[in-house]
């Protein structure tokens, strides 16, 4: 076998092409055509297993030193603002919630930085949450999510490699607001989808489906955008 890719690898791009033709023509005619593409389908995901089964070992490894650098001002000019008037509840004052996201590790991490001003995401962030407990392991949320977290447990990475708590001794309030400002920024992938959101990206990518409140100045933003 090793012979036979040696000797095709001297092949010219034509000549390569015509040997290919003329392998399926002859495996059509011995009636195996179809059994070979089957196993060859089945070889090419046990491939792609093994290969996202190093991926995951060389992420486990690596995961808090390789970042996809940016600068973004405009993501702590946000987080710096006062959102706290656009929610009225009573909502409790025990510093024991957080603000997690659900990334897809598999990507380099998102590393925002403004002068000192440093924000950094294991991975590429796809969901903002609040919470207290155990909340953020939970798979309970819309279908979108539920087919993306299925779709990265297929590479290999499961619920606990995709959560991450990024800000946690919160009052309830503090995690509305600091989960609101943060969606408002990365944005969601089924809002706005004409329009550039303030990471860049055209509808911004988070798959959480409820738009978060925010205040009017926001959208006057995202329209100049």
């Amino acid at each position: 076998m090793k012979n036979i890719k040696s000797e095709l690898s001297t092949l010219d791009n034509q000549a390569l092409t015509k040997v290919y033709i003329n392998s399926i023509i002859c495996l059509k005619e011995r009636g195996i055509f179809s059994e070979v593409k089957r196993n060859s389908k089945q070889f090419k995901k046990r491939s792609s297993y093994v290969t996202n089964t190093l991926s995951l070992e060389k992420f486990k490894k690596s995961r808090f030193e390789l970042f996809r650098k940016k600068s973004e001002s405009a993501l702590f000019d946000i987080i710096e603002s006062d959102w706290s008037y656009l929610f009225n509840g009573n909502y409790s004052n025990e510093r024991k919630f957080y603000v997690y996201y659900h990334s897809a590790p598999n990507l380099q991490n998102d590393c925002y930085r403004n002068g000192e001003n440093k924000l950094s995401f294991i991975g590429r962030p796809f969901y903002i949450g609040k919470g207290t407990g155990d909340r953020l392991y939970s798979k309970k949320r819309n279908r979108v999510h539920i087919n993306k977290l299925q779709s990265l447990e297929q590479l290999g990475f499961d619920i606990k490699s995709c959560a991450n708590i990024l800000i946690d001794n919160l009052t309830e309030l503090e995690a509305l607001e600091l989960e609101a400002k943060l969606i408002t920024f990365l944005g969601c992938s089924n809002e706005l989808t004409k329009k550039k959101h303030f990471n860049g990206d055209y509808g911004g990518y988070l798959v959480n489906t409820d738009i978060s409140q925010r205040p009017k100045w926001i959208d006057e933003q995202l329209k100049k955008r």
